[in-house]
């Protein structure tokens, strides 16, 4: 076990080697605390003009894909985790708050193609995304140009989040919306246990719109 995990640490530190060799100043690790961990098949991609920040403690899995473009500027906080397969990709400003977890397949966007009578175009309208502290967004779920979200706040999996959401709680839905507050230190997202202790049984729907293992009744709450 202790091998393993020499060799996992061992594997991932080459590859922030490589990846700053690379780089240079477009990357900037934090100094001090946890190092950075970089899974299989991980593409980080900086271009020039362009600035990535990854915090300490910083855990990328694999095959995950974080880009920044020209001009542009990426900010990941301390012990932020994203699972397997992330995409970010900045053309203006993203910020993820430190201690965030990212769900597999993820998608964070700060952009979109402008798109007209004409169709779509190669040109980019881009908004700011801030992303806070502490927050879990479920497997899935994709975060839109210009939207901000506060510190504490779960996005349920599959979740669309088109506008901003800054209430700490739980979100689900396309488009997101507020399902719960998370009152009590130590209960589940999915209120079983504060159900259970009030008697009731879990409630089945938001169950299964926090896991994205299946649609959440009712008007704009189609996950995609």
């Amino acid at each position: 076990m202790l091998l393993e995990k020499l060799i996992k640490w061992g594997t991932s530190s080459l590859r922030v080697a490589a990846v700053k060799l690379r780089l240079g100043s477009r990357l900037r690790l934090h100094r001090g605390g946890k190092p950075v961990y970089l899974g299989h098949g991980v593409r980080l991609m900086v271009q020039p003009g362009g600035c990535m920040e990854l915090g300490a403690g910083a855990y990328i899995d694999d095959r995950s894909r974080l880009q920044v473009n020209s001009g542009a500027t990426m900010r990941v906080g301390d012990y932020v985790y994203m699972n397997t397969n992330v995409c970010v990709v900045a053309a203006e400003c993203i910020e993820i708050g430190s201690h965030t977890m990212v769900g597999p397949n993820v998608c964070i966007y700060d952009h979109d193609h402008v798109f007209d009578t004409d169709g779509v175009h190669s040109e980019l309208k881009t908004a700011p995304v801030h992303i806070g502290e502490r927050c879990w967004l479920g497997s899935n779920a994709i975060v839109t140009s210009g939207v901000t979200i506060g510190n504490r706040i779960l996005a349920g999996g599959g979740c669309v989040i088109t506008h901003s959401l800054l209430e700490p709680g739980v979100y689900v839905g396309n488009p997101a919306r507020f399902i719960r507050a998370v009152s009590q230190t130590g209960y589940g997202v999915d209120g079983a246990q504060e159900d259970h202790a009030r008697g009731h049984a879990p409630q089945v729907e938001q169950r299964a719109a926090l896991t994205g293992d299946q649609e959440p009744s009712g008007e704009g709450a189609k996950s995609v």
